[in-house]
């Protein structure tokens, strides 16, 4: 495999992830409360900077200010998440997090 299909094949899996982790939240939230908080919002953080790493790769344009986009918000949203405390905001972060999960996953498996 070359190069840019490995990194195509790590985008499509992190992508199908986290659908598969959003669909999850979605239908369980109360499972998740606690457990997923952190784990939701580790993963936010890394998949963030991933984005805006990717942001510096050769796209150009709207891409590229979609990427950068993207990557802020689920940073912030990552960040929120991590460090709410687990009683007060967990079921309205990770809602939040599971919807912007999906767009997120879709937009990773489409581009």
């Amino acid at each position: 495999m070359d190069e840019s299909r490995d990194h195509r094949l790590i985008l499509v899996v992190f992508g199908i992830v986290g659908v598969a982790l959003a669909i999850l939240v979605l239908v369980a939230p109360r499972f998740f409360n606690i457990l997923a908080k952190d784990i939701f919002g580790i993963w936010a953080i890394i998949i963030s900077l991933g984005s805006i790493q990717n942001m510096f790769g050769g796209v150009t344009g709207f891409e590229r200010w979609l990427k950068a986009l993207f990557g802020l918000v689920l940073f912030v949203i990552g960040v929120l998440i991590f460090l709410a405390p687990p009683l007060l905001t967990d079921y309205i972060l990770i809602l939040i997090l599971g919807f912007f999960a999906i767009i997120t996953g879709a937009f990773t498996i489409w581009f």
